[in-house]
């Protein structure tokens, strides 16, 4: 692997190379050539090694997006910003439209005119405000360690010059990688106008017909001076119609680890996600209140009826779902109950407790002092004695789980348990990750999350009924099959700050912090 590798990265090497390839008479055997020993290999990439090394650093990122009006820029910033925040990240959206709706007074900015590229004035105005962002990200950079996203068209060589020159003179440790996003898909093009003057404030009170006519004016002026990137001496990213083609120049380290296969699973095809915690479990006889349930528990009465509730549920909003469960019984034998194939996942498993696997919650503070007080201290981040994760464990876990999500175009269910539902609703909802073990998530829930075209959130919660008259019957009351979740005393309950659960999974119901941020049946703008 190594020596293909090897080979690969120095015929990628050479080629960038300009002129004949100077011929080096070598003594190096055919035998270590292909064991990786050839002396030759490593002089010839000496140079492009070194590049590739600075490239590597990226303790202070700015990610600067490039392209035309209505392609969906903002939406793969925002889709980014809360991807990084979610992973622990420092991470930092800079919007340069909104920093010119703030100083425009007049609204000029809102005539198509005022993005024509004879209109000197107006393009002085802009150019000086896209600066002062940039300048506001570089002071966010002197504090902090992470990623500035710097929102705006950089139609030109001449900006992003000027962009690449202004950070990288300002501190040496600045890498900056351009993102370009190219969209000719005319379907893809006309929902995202739709979305844009629907709620840009630029088209605030503008009739909706004048308003297209004047969005496609300013998309026509931009494409009169528009410069696709070209330069190869920059890192850069470009993305084709969301996801059908991308291009990559100079891209290592994490951005090419983890950030670009996240961007190639965006698109903005709209479909409901659905989070479910498993039906309830058989606990062992005899068991007391606080004894955790065993990894290969099967489904309860209770349990069972919920899962056939919860097909019922699902078939009545759509025919095809891709459906993801854990690999434990219970999950898998609520997925079974669904007409669908399914797709288990070890991703999806419960926290690993570790020692803490048979201990009452009770027990804890006495048998674990010191786990007890560093888990009162940071419970994101304590791992559970004797080999246990931590919540930041299990957010590392589900990454592949998130792209995989995001990248589906048809419904899809995720079937898990107590800790991974919190993480996963942190993501898709932008709540700080470190008070994901506060996530209140209840039994019999099924909670709905449907993203939009233009990057926002509709969220609604659902509590399946699973009371029955009748032993051992799964007949259903469409009377009372499924109930909205949030009453307005649980709202009220939810404003309690309560101390993290120690162990969450077994059932207690965590409350968070603050609020929700989110109630149900709102559009939550990330």
């Amino acid at each position: 692997r190594r020596v293909h590798g090897g080979v690969f990265i120095v015929w990628r090497m050479l080629s960038e190379r300009k002129g004949p390839i100077p011929h080096t008479k070598s003594n190096v055997s055919e035998d270590d050539y292909y064991k990786g020993d050839s002396t030759i290999l490593k002089q010839a990439v000496g140079s492009s090694m070194l590049e590739r090394s600075a490239l590597m650093i990226q303790e202070k990122l700015v990610l600067v997006m490039v392209g035309l009006p209505a392609r969906g820029k903002s939406y793969l910033s925002r889709k980014i910003e809360m991807f990084l925040r979610w992973k622990g990240m420092n991470a930092q959206l800079f919007n340069v439209g909104k920093q010119r709706r703030a100083k425009d007074n007049e609204r000029q900015s809102s005539s198509a005119d005022f993005y024509s590229a004879s209109n000197e004035e107006a393009k002085r105005l802009r150019e000086e405000i896209a600066f002062q962002v940039v300048d506001e990200l570089l002071k966010w950079l002197d504090t902090n360690n992470g990623v500035a996203i710097l929102d705006a068209t950089n139609s030109t060589d001449e900006r992003r010059n000027r962009v690449l020159t202004r950070c990288t003179e300002h501190d040496s440790k600045i890498r900056v990688v351009f993102v370009e996003v190219i969209c000719d898909d005319e379907t893809v093009l006309q929902e995202n106008m739709k979305q844009k003057i629907a709620n840009s404030p630029d088209f605030a009170g503008i009739d909706p017909a004048e308003a297209l006519i004047s969005l496609k004016q300013r998309i026509a002026n931009y494409e009169k001076a528009y410069q696709t990137i070209t330069d190869d001496k920059t890192s850069y990213i470009k993305l084709f119609n969301m996801q059908s083609k991308v291009h990559l120049n100079k891209i290592y380290g994490n951005v090419s680890r983890s950030l670009l296969p996240y961007i190639m699973s965006l698109h903005v095809h709209p479909r409901p996600i659905y989070l479910i915690r498993a039906g309830m479990a058989e606990s062992p006889p005899h068991a007391p209140d606080q004894a955790r349930l065993p990894k290969a528990a099967a489904l309860s009465d209770q349990g069972r009826i919920f899962a056939e509730k919860l097909r019922d549920f699902l078939v009545s909003k759509h025919s095809e779902y891709t459906v993801f469960c854990s690999t434990l019984p219970r999950t898998i034998e609520t997925a079974q109950r669904l007409p669908w194939d399914y797709n288990s996942l070890v991703m999806l498993n419960p926290i690993d407790t570790g020692d803490l696997g048979k201990t009452p919650e009770e027990e804890i503070e006495t048998t674990f002092p010191e786990f007890y007080r560093q888990f009162q201290k940071d419970p994101f981040r304590t791992r559970y004695p004797g080999g246990g994760e931590s919540y930041f464990d299990v957010m590392s876990r589900l990454e592949p789980v998130v792209v995989e999500i995001e990248s589906h175009v048809k419904p899809v269910v995720v079937i898990s348990h107590v800790d991974t539902i919190q993480v996963l609703y942190c993501y898709f909802l932008g709540i700080p990750i470190v008070d994901c073990s506060q996530v209140k998530i209840q039994k019999n829930e099924v909670i709905e999350l449907i993203p939009t075209v233009g990057g926002t959130l509709h969220l609604e919660r659902y509590m399946l009924d699973t009371r029955d008259i009748r032993a051992g019957s799964f007949e259903l009351r469409s009377a009372d099959m499924f109930s909205i979740l949030h009453t307005a005393q649980e709202e009220q309950e939810s404003k309690i700050i309560r101390k993290p659960s120690m162990l969450a999974k077994r059932g207690s119901i965590c409350e968070i912090k603050k609020p929700p941020q989110f109630e149900r049946g709102q559009t939550a703008y990330f």
